[in-house]
Formats: structure tokens, C-alpha cells, sequence
């Protein structure tokens, strides 16, 4: 509406120029004439008809002049004001593209003052634009960093191309973590004139890596505590695992509480309270056994929660039903303290709990700690079923096992359903190679745990439907280095470490992490590389479908003696042909478990 405003009012303007131009012309024509004929006719007299018609024809030749003159002035004006509309438009689309980006744009003069910034600045420091124009850089910066960055800045010649990682104070007093970029900005004669700069809120970022943190930290200590269930003979040494999962988790105290009607007793000093009624707490029977940990360290009290656990009906009426489900909360009388308590289940039936304990103040149980614990929690219940039965310590290892793989399935449960049919389709080869139990049962092993450092993998990316980016393809290739990494603490026999290490190591040396080829690869690890090949193409994923068997069938021949061991690209087509690998496999179906001597 405003163009079109001022397009009329320069026409007008132009018009009233042309005319005023013609007037004064005409004007100035006519004296000319008259002062000619008047005193230069040298007396030769002439009507005023004549006059007139000189006048006229005189004055056409000015007016096609002017004329003609004007049209070229109407063009340029009309792609003077085109220009003009097209500028504001692209003006108006980066000033939207500059207050709706995400991250903050800003230009400081060379103390640092700002002379602009977009309306994003608002969101991430809580300042207004008005604001900020009157502030300086060191005003909204933690106070860590109000030396640092005046500092950086003065060093400008070297500052282009840098990430300074920095944390912003909002106006609440909050800090935002930030990634922060300058450019110099100089003019003609490169004297330097302010900054451009660009922030970053990496808020998210942050918490991605804090999480995958959290999650490598409990995954470690699930596998110690599995390491230390698996080394036991006799005793459990529960204070001892406790005390792991306390410090793991910021848990200020922790009790486990068992029937011993198996007579199976805590190592070291342990607490014992008799069941003086059992028919009013038909959960528990016969003898108790009470063990407790605090943070600092003292075993010896027990706290209010678990104080009422072990003397009231409490544990009768929360507990009963505990049996029939993970786990449950509970809040103390006074309600400062939350407590988790998950059943430790022996043989299908229930036999005590297992309990951990915050101050309300804290953030909380989280689904991901929840899901850790409770894994320790079926582990501890696996090893006590395990010393009453004194079934075998090799294949309680391939249980427990399991289970620390089984935790992933907080992370991804593609990959535990892919570790139990890898797992099933390995021992299936190693029987058709004649490979002795003990070997069948630590492939089986291998294979439970090559894919453990997936743990260490953000989900964004092992979900990611596209194409991944060099930079993803590189940090999911760091899986079986993380994995190796997390699992260096158990023990494991270094063949077993190996096939996680190399499962994805190829005959030619084309494979990774480290190009192994040929006879360096051990038997277990080609079975698992091409069992882990042919289970992730006969499976569905959410970012592609299942290959068909024609497919696979075509993909191990071509890798025949050049990627695959030529024998076992043999045994495995004759399985797929022979229909005798599940391919609707599932993993609730009791399957075949290797035994070990």
C-alpha cells in the first residue's frame, strides 16, 4: 500500500516537473520572439497570427523534446522504485530469516557493546532487544567467563573460525551453555570496526551427552555387579553390591531384605530378624534376612522406611503384589524420603526385595535408573537361584549374561532381540562345525555382548531413518570399541572380548575398527560377523524392511572367500534354504542354550 502511495505521488511529481519545464519553455520562447521582432525586424512589420504560428511550431519541437526526454525518465524511475521494492522485499525476508533462526546473531562494536542482535537473544538470555543495545557482552556472560571472552576478543586476528564453548546468565540467574563463533568485521581500510558473532544454545546437546553418560556409568556397574555375582561360590557379598549401585546412582541408602528358607546367608556380618507371625505375613516365611548400605558408608542402621518395611504389615500388603509387577514407590511417614522397591523373584516366586532410597528433594527416579536397578535386582535373585540349585557357574554366566544385555533394552530393543536370534543362529553354526560345548557356550556369550556398546550410541542416530553423515557413521563404528571398552572390567576370556572387538572385521580387511583380515580372525569371530550379517538382513528395522531370503542367499555369495569364510557362507545358505533359522524368531520362546563344562 505504502509503494503504491509513493508511486502515484512521483508521477504526480514528474507530471507537474514536465509541465513546469513546457511553461517556462514556452515562456521563455515567447520573448525571445517578441524582443526579436520587436527590435531586430529591421522594420518589417508582422501579424500577430504569424507570430503565433512561430511561436507554435517552436514550442512543438520543445515539447517533443521534453517529451521524448520525460519517457526516459518514467522508465528510470519505475525501475528505480522496482529496485527499491524488491530490496525491501529481501530485507524483510533476512530480517525473518534473522528472528526466527534458532540461534543468536549479534554485531558488537569493539569494546564489545551490542549494536545488533535478533529477536532470539530474548529467548536464551531473557533480555529484551531495547535491552540489550544499552549492555555490553560481559553483562549477560557467566562470571567465569566475563574476563575470557574481552580477552578473545582482543586477540582478533585469531578468533575467526573458533568455537568458544561459554555459558550465558539469563535474567533469572539461570546459565544456558552456548557454542560461540566471531568474525571480525573491518572496514575499507582494514581497520577493525566490531564483531559479528553467532551463539549456539547446545542446552540439548548437553543433556544428549549427560544422558549417554549416565547410561554408560549404570551399564558398568550392572557389569561389575554381574562380574562380582559371577566370581561368587558361596556367599553373596551383597553390602559390596550395594555399595556399587549407592555410588552409581546418588542413592543415599539401599536394603535388601530376603526369606532364608533356602538358608542362603550374606557374607560378612549381617543383620537377622525372625518372623514371630507368619500367618499375618503370608509374602515372607520363615527366617529374614536384613542387610543395608548408606552413603557413608555405615551398614549397621537402618532408615525409617526400611524400618517400617521390616517391622510393620507394610511388607505384606505392598509387597504381595510386587509379584505381579516391576516394582513400586513409596514415600516414608514424614514424606522426605522416596523409596524404590523391586521384588527379588526365585523361581518364579516371590522372596524378598530389594530396596534404594532418596530424599524426596532429589529429581526423582528416572525410567532408565529404574530399569538398571531392576536388572541388579533380577541378577541378585539369579545368583541366589543359582547357588540353591548349584547349577553350573558357566552356564549361570550365560544367564547373567542375558541379563546385562537385556539392559539395553532401555537404550534399544532392536538390539536385544537382535543379540538373542544372533546368539541362536551362531550356536546353530558352531554345532554344524562340530565346535566342542565350551566353545558353543562362549560364542553364545560373544554374541549376547557384541552389540553392548550401542549403549554409548545417542538413539537420534541408531533410529535415524536417512542417510548418516561421515561424522554418524564414525561414532556408530566406535561401538565395538565401546563396547570392548565396557566390558574390559569382567574378565571375559580374550576370545570372547575379540568377537566383540571384531565382529565387524572382514576377510579382505575391508571390515573395522582395525582392518583384520584373513587367518588373523579367529573361527568365533567370522561365525559372528556373518551370523550378525545375515540376522540384521532377515530382520525388520524401523528405518528399512526385511531382506528376502533370495536376497541374502545372493549377498553371501558375492562376499563368498572375499568377505565371508567360504565354508560358512556354505553352512549358513544351506540353512536359509533348508528353512532351519527362525526367521519370526521370538525372543519370550525358551530356545536352546549352549552348556559349558
Amino acid at each position: 500500500m505504502a509503494n503504491e502511495i509513493y508511486r502515484k505521488e512521483s508521477r504526480v511529481q514528474i507530471r507537474q516537473l514536465e509541465a513546469l519545464i513546457l511553461f517556462m519553455a514556452g515562456a521563455t520562447l515567447a520573448s525571445l520572439q517578441i524582443i526579436h521582432y520587436v527590435f531586430l525586424s529591421s522594420g518589417i512589420a508582422l501579424t500577430a497570427f504569424q507570430m503565433l504560428l512561430d511561436w507554435l511550431f517552436g514550442m512543438s519541437i520543445i515539447f517533443l523534446l521534453v517529451h521524448f526526454s520525460f519517457r526516459e525518465i518514467y522508465k528510470m524511475h519505475n525501475e528505480l522504485i522496482m529496485q527499491r521494492e524488491q530490496a525491501a522485499r529481501a530485507e524483510k525476508r533476512i530480517q525473518h530469516i534473522i528472528d526466527t533462526t534458532q540461534d543468536v546473531i549479534f554485531t558488537l562494536d569493539k569494546e564489545g557493546n551490542f549494536t545488533f542482535a535478533n529477536k532470539t537473544i530474548e529467548t536464551i538470555s531473557g533480555y529484551t532487544i531495547e535491552k540489550i543495545l544499552t549492555n555490553n557482552i560481559q553483562n549477560i556472560l557467566s562470571p567465569e567467563y566475563r574476563t575470557f571472552i574481552p580477552e578473545q576478543l582482543k586477540q582478533h586476528k585469531d578468533i575467526a573460525g573458533r568455537h568458544l564453548y561459554i555459558d550465558m546468565m539469563k535474567t533469572d540467574g539461570s546459565k544456558v551453555p552456548v557454542e560461540l563463533s566471531f568474525l571480525p568485521i573491518k572496514n575499507r581500510a582494514g581497520e577493525l570496526t566490531g564483531f559479528q558473532g553467532i551463539a549456539h544454545d547446545i542446552t540439548e546437546r548437553k543433556e544428549v551427552e549427560k544422558a549417554q553418560r549416565e547410561k554408560e556409568r549404570y551399564l558398568k556397574a550392572i557389569a561389575r555387579v554381574g562380574q562380582i555375582l559371577l566370581e561368587t561360590r558361596k556367599e553373596i557379598p551383597y553390602k559390596k553390591i550395594l555399595e556399587i549401585l549407592c555410588k552409581t546412582s546418588d542413592i543415599q541408602n539401599a536394603f535388601i531384605l530376603l526369606n532364608d528358607k533356602y538358608n542362603i546367608r550374606p557374607s560378612g556380618s549381617a543383620a537377622a530378624a525372625t518372623d514371630k507371625n507368619d500367618n499375618s505375613q503370608p509374602a515372607v516365611r520363615g527366617q529374614r534376612i536384613y542387610i543395608s548400605y548408606t552413603g557413608n558408608g555405615n551398614g549397621n542402621g537402618k532408615s525409617k522406611l526400611s524400618q517400617d518395611v521390616l517391622e510393620s504389615d507394610m511388607l505384606s500388603k505392598s509387597l504381595m503384589g510386587l509379584s505381579r509387577k516391576e516394582g513400586a514407590i513409596v514415600s516414608s511417614s514424614n514424606g522426605e524420603i522416596s523409596s524404590l522397591i523391586l521384588p527379588i523373584m526365585i523361581n518364579s516366586e516371590f522372596n524378598g526385595v530389594i530396596g534404594f532410597e532418596k530424599s524426596v528433594e532429589s529429581r526423582g527416579w528416572k525410567a532408565v535408573e529404574i530399569n538398571l536397578l531392576a536388572t541388579s535386582a533380577t541378577m541378585m535373585a539369579q545368583s541366589i537361584e543359582r547357588l540353591q540349585a548349584s547349577r553350573q557357574i558357566k552356564q549361570h554366566f550365560i544367564q547373567m549374561t542375558r541379563m546385562i544385555s537385556s539392559a539395553l533394552l532401555a537404550v534399544d530393543p532392536y538390539t536385544v532381540s537382535h543379540q538373542e536370534r544372533l546368539a541362536t543362529l551362531s550356536v546353530m553354526v558352531g554345532e554344524r562345525l562340530g565346535l566342542s560345548d565350551d566353545q558353543l557356550g562362549w560364542l553364545q556369550v560373544g554374541a549376547l555382548l557384541h552389540d553392548i556398546g550401542k549403549a554409548a550410541i545417542p538413539n537420534t542416530i541408531l533410529y535415524k531413518p536417512g542417510r548418516l553423515t561421515e561424522e554418524e557413521w564414525i561414532l556408530i563404528r566406535s561401538h565395538v570399541k565401546r563396547g570392548y571398552e565396557i566390558l574390559q572390567g569382567m574378565n571375559l576370556p580374550e576370545h570372547v572380548m575379540e568377537m566383540v572387538l571384531r565382529h565387524h572385521e572382514r576377510l579382505d580387511g575391508s571390515g573395522y575398527p582395525n582392518g583384520i583380515k584373513g587367518n588373523q580372525l579367529s573361527l568365533e569371530s567370522r561365525i559372528l560377523a556373518i551370523c550378525d550379517v545375515v540376522e540384521a538382513m532377515s530382520s525388520h528395522r524401523p528405518y528399512r524392511p526385511a531382506r528376502k531370503k533370495e536376497e541374502i542367499i545372493g549377498e553371501l555369495q558375492e562376499g563368498r572367500d572375499r568377505l565371508y569364510d567360504a565354508r560358512l557362507v556354505d553352512l549358513l545358505v544351506d540353512i536359509i534354504e533348508r528353512n532351519e533359522f527362525d526367521f519370526n524368531f521370538d525372543i519370550a520362546k525358551p530356545h536352546k542354550i549352549a552348556m559349558m563344562n
